[in-house]
């Protein structure tokens, strides 16, 4: 939780505001999934070891179907994101994909 690290969540913050407000305003958010999460976790100045900092990443969603207010109990991999979005949309997961929707967040 560096100074650089809290402006850079800080800036991202802003942006995912700018995102929402724009499908808002266009009408389109009540029909858009949102999923925000990160391709790796860190501590100090510090990341890549195999520490819980290190490999626990933030994973959100929001939108149609999705249950507001879960904690997730479920592994989540950073591949998952994709197949969860396929899932969303009614489509089929690839075969020799190793990622699975999180279905968890789903009513």
């Amino acid at each position: 939780m560096s100074v650089n690290q809290l402006q850079a969540i800080t800036f991202v913050d802003s942006m995912v505001g700018e995102i929402v407000a724009v499908l808002e305003s266009g009408g389109y958010l009540n029909s858009t999934l949102l999923i925000v999460t990160a391709d790796h976790g860190g501590h100090g100045t510090r990341h890549g070891d195999d520490s819980p900092e290190d490999r626990t990443i933030p994973w959100l969603a929001v939108g149609p179907g999705v249950r507001p207010g879960i904690l997730l109990t479920q592994t989540i991999n950073t591949y998952d994101t994709a197949a969860t979005a396929l899932y969303a949309l009614k489509l089929s997961v690839p075969e020799g994909w190793d990622g699975k929707p999180v279905l968890e967040i789903f009513n």
